[in-house]
């Protein structure tokens, strides 16, 4: 129900926040308005498209997220996570307000390189929950043994932490150029527009960058303290060695938990108060809050997240494990379509 929920509840509210934007009448929030039409529209056409594939996340998932239960200690630690990511976020929106007020030159390029700097720092903070849960699921689904808390985290935050930080700018850019190479090979459909003749090109690329710097490589980088261009490599060796390699591209766990951070962010609550408050911020409002509400709700899905990703790096080191089930079995003997 959660799966679908996250689907179709998308549409609705960026639907919602584009009349919230209409409202105010500006220019600026038009623009906005319109970006967010054609991400509701997209979205709704992208639901449609997976939903028949939900019954193989949902059993994945089901079988992977019972690694790591959401004890007292799991809680405390993504606490103190979210709480560090709220804290930053606040001396951010200070240090954007205070570019904005100023009015200096080349506003637009600070702001920039300010919202850049946010992303990766957010991204940091989520996959150190990465590194260190995904351990701990490892070594559960893998060996059947419970890893202190505490000490996953801690060399998570020590050991690992030069891979994660050049990991969570890595995977980043390399997932959203991959996402822009499927959007315009799925645009393209075998025009011969010029705009679109790059398209194969763009897609070759992509697919030579993802062995590279990948969010599966994190759970070597937890497990075997690799550096983070090792681990995914090693780990899509193993991805391509069992020929899950189009199984992990229909995987649509990455979408769902993207999904969730936009339905959870605070766009409409922020900008409904500004909206009373003061009309001409509202665009403003509604972003800002967006990204803090986006941004805390993936540091809090970083769990289940985590857990996906150890059952796929375990069923690839040991397809016959009996802790996994049967749901990847099954998935890898149906009929293989290409993903979105």
């Amino acid at each position: 129900m959660t799966l679908k929920a996250s689907l179709w509840l998308n549409p609705l509210f960026t639907c919602a926040t584009r009349i919230l934007l209409l409202a105010t009448g500006t220019g600026l929030s038009l623009v906005v308005a319109t970006f967010t039409l054609t991400a509701a529209l997209s979205l709704t056409l992208y639901s449609c498209s997976i939903v028949s594939q939900l019954k193989h996340t949902h059993r994945i998932l089901s079988d992977s997220i019972t690694a790591v239960l959401l004890s007292i200690k799991v809680a405390r630690f993504v606490t103190f996570r979210l709480i560090a990511g709220v804290i930053y976020a606040w001396f951010w929106f200070l240090g954007a307000a205070g570019i904005l007020f100023k009015g200096l030159p080349f506003t637009g390029i600070y702001i920039l390189v300010l919202f850049l700097s946010l992303a990766w720092t957010m991204n940091v903070i989520k996959n150190r929950m990465h590194v260190a849960i995904s351990r701990i699921a490892y070594m559960q689904l893998m060996h059947g043994l419970d890893m202190d808390i505490s000490q996953a985290f801690i060399d998570a935050a020590t050991k690992s932490l030069s891979s994660i930080c050049l990991g969570s700018a890595m995977a980043l850019a390399i997932g959203d150029f991959q996402g822009m190479a499927r959007a315009m090979t799925a645009v393209d459909g075998g025009s011969d527009e010029f705009l679109f003749f790059c398209a194969t090109c763009y897609i070759g690329l992509a697919d030579q960058l993802i062995p590279r710097g990948n969010w599966w490589g994190f759970v070597h980088v937890g497990v075997h303290s690799k550096g983070f261009v090792q681990a995914s490599r090693d780990v899509w060796e193993l991805f391509f060695k069992h020929k899950m390699v189009s199984v992990i591209d229909r995987d649509f766990t990455a979408v769902f938990y993207f999904l969730y951070g936009i339905i959870g962010s605070t766009a409409m609550v922020g900008g409904s108060w500004m909206l009373d408050i003061k009309k001409g911020y509202v665009t403003g409002g509604a972003a800002r809050a967006f990204l803090v509400g986006y941004f805390m709700v993936r540091i809090w899905t970083a769990r289940a997240q985590a857990c996906m990703l150890a059952y796929h790096v375990v069923y690839a080191e040991n397809p016959m494990n009996q802790r996994l089930g049967q749901a990847m079995s099954e998935w890898l003997k149906e009929p293989k379509s290409s993903p979105l």
